[in-house]
């Protein structure tokens, strides 16, 4: 799985500093700020790029979350890079 770090304060972002994608699985994992990982399920490629590229992500993983299944887990999970 593929890591992506971002700066909090250069991009404004609030919830999150870092997610991973698994192109094989379709999975986006976004690794929130309190230890949360929210687990979106069948994301295609594009829209984790249209993720990246955003100007307003904490407003786009909302979207996400009204768009796509996901999960959200309590604790860090361990998954393999």
């Amino acid at each position: 799985m593929k890591k992506t770090s971002f700066n909090q304060k250069l991009w404004n972002i609030d919830l999150f500093d870092e997610i991973g994608y698994d192109k094989a699985t379709k999975k986006l994992y976004i690794f929130c700020n309190d230890g949360k990982v929210i687990e979106f399920f069948n994301i295609e490629q594009k829209d984790v790029f249209g993720l990246i590229i955003s100007i307003d992500k904490d407003n786009l993983i909302t979207e996400f979350k009204e768009r796509f299944p996901y999960n959200i887990h309590d604790n860090e999970l361990t998954l393999s890079v």
